[in-house]
């Protein structure tokens, strides 16, 4: 198996969305430094990031990040 290059995949999930073939796009369980990371070179940013989130585990750090950025936390 081919190790993940996140700068390609995102840029080609970027081509969908502006080529009209995606509505929006997004990641699945980004911890505050990948989300960090991913910031800091996409061109459209991730409309969602999808967490396990509940009383025991908050993530208080990632709802901040995705609150001052504009990402929904689901």
């Amino acid at each position: 198996m081919a190790p993940l290059c996140l700068p390609e995949t995102w840029n080609a999930m970027e081509g969908l969305f502006a080529s009209g073939q995606a509505r929006a796009i997004g990641v699945s369980n980004f911890s505050t430094k990948k989300l960090q990371d991913l910031l800091g070179y996409a061109k459209v940013p991730p409309a969602v990031n999808q967490v396990e989130c509940h009383p025991v585990w908050q993530q208080p750090a990632l709802h901040n990040l995705c609150k001052s950025t504009g990402v929904h936390l689901t």
